[in-house]
């Protein structure tokens, strides 16, 4: 039997050597692509994106309407959960949700289960997330959810 010359065996080990870096290279180039567009994505959704009014007074069935605008053109968001804290009563029934909002539209969602809101009184958290990627949480603090 005979042994495989030094050279081709060295010829061969590099050659080996420079696919197996090719095949990392490669990898490596395609999974930092796939991360920086993952992390942009997330980090454009964020609680400034979102706009929250409301109707600020109990409706009749003790429900508040909150409105929520995107106000980016560029993504849509979906809105996952609304809670709504007036007058030591909180409530997070909410209904539609979940709530698809266009980019620069505005869509409404009822909450029930609440008594004694005012414009005064109302707080307004929503939790939703972004077509690009990311979650947020917008709060309309009390006393400032305005009237839409």
């Amino acid at each position: 039997m005979k042994a495989i010359s030094p050279m081709i065996a060295t010829v061969l080990l590099i050659g080996f050597t420079i696919a197996v870096g090719a095949i990392l290279s490669l990898w490596f180039t395609t999974f930092t692509r796939t991360q920086t567009a993952t992390i942009t994505g997330s980090a454009a959704c964020h609680a400034g994106n979102v706009k929250i009014m409301s109707n600020a007074t109990t409706t009749a069935g003790s429900a508040v309407r909150v409105f929520v605008t995107n106000l980016r053109s560029d993504m849509n968001i979906i809105i996952n959960s609304i809670t709504v804290v007036c007058d030591g009563s909180s409530s997070s029934n909410a209904s539609p949700i979940p709530l698809f909002i266009l980019a620069g539209q505005t869509n409404s969602s009822d909450v029930s289960g609440l008594s004694g809101c005012t414009s005064a009184n109302v707080r307004v958290d929503v939790m939703g997330r972004c077509s690009t990627g990311g979650s947020f949480l917008a709060t309309c603090p009390r006393g400032t959810c305005g009237v839409y």
